[in-house]
């Protein structure tokens, strides 16, 4: 189960941006980190977790904000 304070940390990102909807987007060769932000927000509907597929070369100008 992930830590209280990285709860803490992804539900303070939301709140920060003011958000009421939001979406973390993790490439599908990442599994232990969506399975980690899976179970982190499993208790706040308005987040949710996107698989996105994994596409090389992807330089920084690239991601996703």
């Amino acid at each position: 189960m992930p830590s209280l304070s990285a709860q803490k940390f992804l539900f303070g990102f939301a709140h920060a941006l003011k958000a009421e909807t939001g979406v973390f987007a993790v490439e599908d060769n990442k599994p232990d980190a969506i399975a980690f932000l899976e179970k982190a927000i499993e208790s706040k509907p308005q987040l949710q977790v996107k698989v996105m597929k994994t596409k090389y070369p992807q330089g920084d100008e690239r991601q996703i904000i």
